[in-house]
């Protein structure tokens, strides 16, 4: 039915299509399931009431009369119920599209850069519902108000400042948009687009497929597949990552308490930060900057340029630092992991019962519990090793400015080499590669093994350098009541042993030694010498396991003979002192 040039009063509009053209006049009328349909000058009045569905049309005027329905008020309308706008050209420019529902129920269309008020019922309550203004027909010209729309499978939906909706599902080939001032809750996104705008907040969103561009505020997302994506300005929080679906935060985006599960991926861009994530599985690529990560299991891979804060690594976790890529610093706990690649930094790990491998470089680390392995081409500068902490320095690797506390262990395996280490009273610098410039204080000891060398050290009082067999002792300087060991197979000879200082010879062979004023030379274990001098005040022991003949103890000189020691044929020098035999055996 048409009506051109014509007039309709209280006219029914039901199955098919009622439309009333330029000049024509409608008073009131009902729309029942079909289309009542007002283009160019028409004018309206009266009241139209919805009645179970149908659409109610306007046409932009030719003649830019935007108010067509302004004398007319509309009832009824709930959801299933359609305004639709029809376009012919109409300008793009001007505010952006949207619908607000006004004081006195007057609903403010803006689309295509026109205004439109409609009068809806200033009776009818749309509290907690929702208005929706949707594109669509030819090259996307039409535009449809909906109420409370729940599928949007093609077009774009908009909810506008002060509305707020609830349980809208978004299917392949529709787009809802959240504008400024917007509230989009439980929305679910399953093939096509939700663009939260700047200002827009979506919540407890569930994407399964398709995407959420975050350009406003979200949070309490669930990502099962296909992607939120948190552009400049944007901020998620509380999102949870699981198998299948990808987090992506953009230069200028900011993610925040993000749980990464099994099969889910995070991707922080240049620009981009996460703050306080989990990783529960999954993995995440930095290439921006996270700080305060947990990695519970999985993965976090910080890339070239990439910085990771505060990471904690825990049981079952692995942090990856890639060329180029900065952690500062990194807690890793018992059962956890850090790579550090070649190119890749670390800066002041606290490693307390898990390992930390460096291929690249790390500094400041200290270990507590677990272990610090440099690998070859790796380097460390300035790691503590605490009670229960071991440092391992591999062949091609190097160690320097270390602390080793008391209980802590330093190993320097074959082909590795350490500079200026320094060892606390019970710590212990285990030298099977080459160390220099050691500093070993009271109670510490450097033990240089078979293959090993020991170059400049310095052994304070109390302190012990002990070479082992194969192992190699230049330059030392043993102050006074510091101990120099020499074990099996370490000939020593023309030693001179200073004043305050100990020799212990076990097991091995000292050829003429000389053992000055206030110095100690002591054989244990079978060691042997031929050829000692004992200076006046120096002091010449004989320990457990070793024995000592036709030695001739000269003035001011001291032989000790401990238990389990023997001297035989023992001559004492007019003025050379007494011979101490404490429960040893004398011929």
């Amino acid at each position: 039915m048409e009506f051109l040039n014509g007039n309709a009063i209280n006219t029914t509009a039901g199955i098919g299509a009622l439309a009333l053209f330029d000049g024509g006049a409608v008073v009131g009328g009902t729309i029942s399931g079909g289309t009542f349909a007002l283009f160019d000058d028409a004018a309206a009045g009266g009241a139209f009431t919805f009645a179970g569905g149908g659409t109610l049309e306007v046409g932009f005027p030719q003649h830019l009369n935007l108010n067509i329905l302004s004398a007319a008020v509309i009832s009824g309308f709930a959801a299933g119920d359609t305004i639709e706008i029809a376009g012919n050209g109409a300008s793009t420019t001007g505010p952006a599209n949207g619908v607000t529902l006004l004081p006195g129920n007057v609903l403010q269309v803006v689309a295509a850069g026109f205004v439109f008020d409609l009068y809806l019922d200033p009776n009818q309550n749309f509290t907690g519902q929702s208005f929706l203004l949707t594109s669509g027909g030819p090259s996307n010209r039409n535009f449809f108000v909906t109420l409370s729309q729940t599928i949007i499978s093609s077009g774009t939906a908009f909810i506008s400042a002060g509305q707020s909706s609830n349980g809208i599902e978004v299917i392949s080939g529709g787009t809802l948009v959240v504008l400024s001032g917007g509230t989009a809750g439980s929305t679910t996104v399953s093939g096509g687009i939700e663009i939260v705008s700047s200002g827009g907040i979506d919540r407890s969103a569930q994407i399964f497929g398709g995407e959420q561009d975050v350009r406003g505020t979200a949070s309490g997302a669930i990502v099962f597949g296909g992607s939120q994506v948190v552009e400049s300005g944007g901020a998620t929080s509380n999102s949870t990552v699981a198998s299948g679906g990808t987090l992506a935060v953009l230069s200028g985006g900011t993610a925040a308490a993000t749980t990464i599960n099994s099969g889910g991926s995070e991707i922080v861009s240049a620009g981009g930060a996460d703050l306080a994530g989990q990783v529960a599985g999954g993995e995440q690529d930095v290439f921006g900057t996270a700080s305060g990560v947990t990695v519970f299991a999985g993965s976090q891979v910080v890339e070239s340029g990439g910085l990771a804060s505060n990471t904690t690594v825990a049981n079952g976790g692995t942090l990856d630092v890639e060329s180029g890529g900065v952690a500062d610093p990194t807690v890793i706990l018992s059962g956890g992991t850090e790579n550090v690649s070649a190119g890749g930094t670390d800066s002041g790990a606290q490693i307390s019962g898990g390992a930390q491998l460096v291929f690249g470089s790390a500094t400041g680390a200290t270990v507590f519990t677990g272990s610090q392995v440099i690998e070859s081409g790796g380097t460390g500068v300035g790691t503590t090793i605490d009670d229960g902490g071991t440092a391992l320095v591999l062949s091609g690797a190097h160690l320097g400015s270390s602390v080793v506390a008391s209980g802590g262990l330093e190993i320097i395996a074959t082909g590795g080499t350490a500079g200026k280490a320094n060892v606390h009273s019970g710590g212990v610098l285990s030298a099977f590669g080459f160390t220099n410039s050691a500093t070993v204080a009271g109670g510490g000891i450097e033990v240089v093994g078979s293959g090993g060398t020991a170059s400049s050290t310095t052994v304070s009082s109390g302190g012990i350098l002990e070479v082992l067999s194969g192992g190699t002792a230049s330059g030392f300087n043993v102050l006074p009541g510091g101990i120099l060991e020499f074990g099996s197979g370490v000939p020593v000879s023309g030693f001179i042993v200073s004043s305050g200082v100990t020799l212990v010879a076990n097991h091995t062979t000292v050829s003429g030694a000389v053992v000055s004023s206030g110095g100690i030379l002591d054989l244990v274990n079978g060691a042997t010498q031929s050829g000692t001098i004992v200076s006046s005040g120096g002091t010449l022991e004989v320990g457990s396991g070793a024995s000592l003949s036709g030695f001739a103890v000269s003035g001011g000189a001291t032989l000790e003979v401990a238990g389990g020691g023997v001297a035989s044929n023992t001559t004492v020098s007019s003025g050379g002192g007494s011979p101490y035999f404490p429960a040893a055996s004398t011929i």
